[in-house]
């Protein structure tokens, strides 16, 4: 992953709470040790996070989303975000459900194809509403280019 994304130490991936919940965690977790993959959750947060277990990054965050029952929105999963109200989009990261309707897109990540939301960057402008279209040189390349 260093060399698609050289200038972070993770990628996050949207996933939909509903569909991983229908699979076996503990199956899930050997299929990932296998490849030599950790894997651990984060309840506050509803975050799994997966790390190669010979090196301590990348890592690859999986962040859950479910459907709001109030706002028709999806929004992140967790026990921190549940004590925010769901209309406060911009904590809890809602987006409309038209964004994720099958069939998706598909991409190539890494030689990899990969399901992808509609409307190419438009989820950016729910999950980042404060800078999705600033091209924000990231830390990592101002300490090498300077």
């Amino acid at each position: 992953m260093g060399t698609v994304l050289p200038w972070v130490n993770y990628l996050e991936i949207c996933t939909i709470n509903d569909e991983l919940s229908r699979m076996d965690e503990a199956f899930i977790f050997r299929i990932f040790k296998s490849q030599h993959l950790r894997m651990s959750y984060i309840s506050s947060e509803g975050v799994y996070l997966v790390h190669d277990e010979t090196v301590n990054e990348p890592e690859i965050k999986l962040v859950l989303f479910e459907k709001d029952s109030v706002t028709s929105q999806y929004r992140r999963v967790g026990w921190r975000n549940r004590l925010v109200p769901p209309n406060s989009c911009a904590a809890i990261h809602c987006f409309p459900p038209m964004l994720i309707e099958k069939p998706l897109p598909v991409s190539t990540l890494l030689n990899i194809e990969i399901s992808v939301p509609r409307e190419k960057e438009e989820i950016q402008k729910y999950l980042f509403p404060d800078d999705w279209w600033k091209d924000i040189e990231p830390e990592k390349c101002k300490t090498e280019n300077h």
